[in-house]
């Protein structure tokens, strides 16, 4: 039995700002049931020897020592601004 339906779709259409026609929704709806069936094949999988883990490498900090030096002025940069608000750089929404 599916259990995404182009309700399911349209919600997560919504929450994820994309446009989705109503012929797209019963596709959308089989795709997502598709990969839904196969991720919880991952339930099946014996994994009580295997070790947890966040990163499949392990990881190292590879930024260099921060170091005191002089600052760009602030006047300098507001010039290759396109809008200032205040002493900010003004911006276009980008979330809404």
């Amino acid at each position: 039995m599916s259990e995404i339906t182009g309700e399911t779709v349209k919600k997560i259409a919504e929450l994820s700002m994309l446009a989705v026609s109503e012929e797209e929704l019963k596709p959308l709806a089989a795709d997502l049931d598709n990969i839904l069936s196969y991720v919880k094949k991952l339930d099946q999988l014996e994994l009580k020897e295997v070790e947890p883990m966040s990163h499949v490498h392990g990881i190292s900090n590879v930024f260099r020592e921060d170091q005191v030096g002089e600052t760009l002025d602030l006047t300098g940069l507001a010039e290759n601004a396109p809008a200032l608000q205040g002493r900010f750089f003004k911006v276009p929404l980008t979330v809404e």
